[in-house]
């Protein structure tokens, strides 16, 4: 008999849990839903050159090289020797391109080494004058000139001989840095 009653107290209490388990999963129970979803989109290019480069660059200071009134082809020096002296004056450009996918901006800076030292254009006896040394490079195709002329005039008092003679034999070497940067 006590038998009897131990299955019967074991089986209802294995009833209780069953109900029980059936109560609380349905309590737990809930709807799940996973939805995924992708994006693709292109690196946008950058490709920029300056004087048809990406890499260094050289220029003339020769591509014109005139009388310092700028009119006439130079005669007085030997321009075959590429020298600069009183009475000349000469130009180049430097053509900046943006064939990126984005806008652009860019900056010029020139410094100007006599003997591998610097030297501040204001202690030469030539001048140079610059345009478009900033602006602004579209997208796709935007282009843009940097135009320098330089001149060294010559001058007719001994004073101002003297002192370009302080310069004679020297090398001056001009060097152009051109910075290309995105616009946000």
């Amino acid at each position: 008999m006590k038998t009897n009653k131990m299955m019967r107290i074991a089986s209802v209490l294995l009833v209780a849990v069953l109900l029980s388990t059936c109560v609380i999963s349905g309590t737990f129970a809930k709807y799940t839903t996973t939805v995924n979803g992708a994006a693709t989109a292109k690196v946008a290019t950058w490709d920029v050159t300056v004087a048809n480069t990406t890499e260094t660059f050289t220029f003339d200071l020769f591509e014109t090289l005139k009388d310092s009134n700028g009119t006439s082809d130079e005669t007085d020096v030997d321009t075959t020797s590429k020298i600069i002296a009183p009475g000349t004056a000469g130009s180049f450009a430097i053509n900046v391109a943006n064939k990126s996918e984005v806008n652009a901006k860019y900056s010029t800076t020139f410094t100007v080494k006599v003997d591998g030292v610097a030297t501040a254009e204001a202690d030469l006896p030539f001048t140079f004058t610059k345009t478009g040394l900033t602006g602004d490079l579209a997208m796709k195709n935007g282009t843009a000139t940097i135009d320098v002329e330089w001149v060294w005039p010559f001058l007719e008092t001994d004073a101002a001989n003297t002192a370009d003679m302080n310069l004679a034999g020297k090398t001056v070497t001009v060097e152009v840095a051109v910075t290309v940067e995105q616009v946000d």
